[in-house]
């Protein structure tokens, strides 16, 4: 249980919105747990809006680990209408490559530094929710 004591990860619902916070070191295998987590939760609960709220994480070679979360909720099979937004510290490129994958396969899904930005994003009507790469760049920290 080598993850518990290198991460603090939680899966909650709030308001619509499956949320996915990490606070620390995330690994692979956390970074997989609390993606398949928050994909349950959000299946369970049939709320396709996902919140991966990675301010506070320290990701373990960052593209890498972006890159195998794009593939890994890929495989897990989202719904079309699911919408998937990602927190950062400060927007970079592989966040942006991390857009880029999920909307490369299909998915709707943006990188943001503001909370309230995302939050408004992921609530938008399925007819406003075009790929929002481009859309979601101006989002700055407050």
């Amino acid at each position: 249980m080598n993850d518990a004591k290198e991460s603090k990860r939680d899966v909650w619902l709030d308001a619509g919105v499956v949320w996915a916070a990490i606070e620390g070191t995330l690994s692979d295998g956390g970074h997989q747990d609390l993606t398949q987590r928050a994909v349950a939760m959000a299946a369970e609960t049939e709320n396709w809006r996902l919140m991966f709220d990675y301010r506070r994480a320290f990701l373990t070679h960052d593209v890498l680990a972006l890159s195998r979360h794009a593939e890994l909720l890929t495989r897990l099979g989202l719904p079309g209408s699911a919408r998937t937004a990602i927190l950062c510290p400060q927007r970079s490129t592989n966040f942006v490559f991390w857009e880029s994958v999920l909307g490369a396969r299909g998915h709707v899904a943006s990188a943001f530094t503001d909370g309230d930005a995302a939050l408004s994003w992921l609530h938008r009507p399925a007819a406003a929710g075009a790929l929002a790469t481009g859309e979601a760049a101006p989002a700055r920290s407050r």
